[in-house]
């Protein structure tokens, strides 16, 4: 399988459970109340973003249908990739000492965000030296853009 390529059966897959999944979202978010401040309600922004998933998982649905027709299954001869189900593990763990260290206040939000960025990136890609310095002003960025966000326009605190 060349590199940059994705498996279309799984392309398939993934986006019919996306569709059904934003179809109940948005049926489940019509029956949220009506709000009594604000013009749209509190249904506008789920249903939106169901509609949004829905559209952009049919574009994989239908690209993967296309690719279908010429796809052919990964053999050992022309598999460009290994398999590395212990950065799946790393990530769980990341992922869970990330909340962890929020949930008992070790560390605040952007600070826990930026390492758990850089750690997850560096486990990505196998620690290149010449991608720490984008994996690192990639999780300045992320963490300093959601926390502007979250409290500024959201008005929602973090820890």
């Amino acid at each position: 399988m060349p590199s940059g390529t994705s498996n279309p059966k799984a392309d398939i897959v993934l986006s019919v459970v996306v569709i059904l999944l934003s179809v109940v979202v948005y049926i489940n978010a019509m029956g949220l109340p009506p709000a009594h401040w604000e013009p749209l309600g509190s249904a506008a922004l789920p249903q939106a973003l169901c509609v949004i998933m829905t559209v952009l998982a049919s574009i994989v649905l239908l690209r993967g249908v296309l690719a279908l027709r010429s796809y052919a299954p990964p053999t050992e001869k022309n598999e460009d990739f290994r398999r590395r189900p212990w950065t799946a593990v790393g990530m769980f763990l990341l992922c869970a000492a990330y909340v962890a260290v929020m949930d008992l206040g070790v560390l605040g939000f952007v600070t826990a965000t930026v390492a758990f960025l850089v750690l997850l990136g560096l486990l990505f890609t196998r620690a290149a030296k010449r991608q720490i310095p984008f994996i690192f002003g990639f999780a300045l960025v992320i963490a300093a853009g959601n926390y502007l966000i979250f409290t500024q326009f959201l008005y929602i605190d973090l820890p």
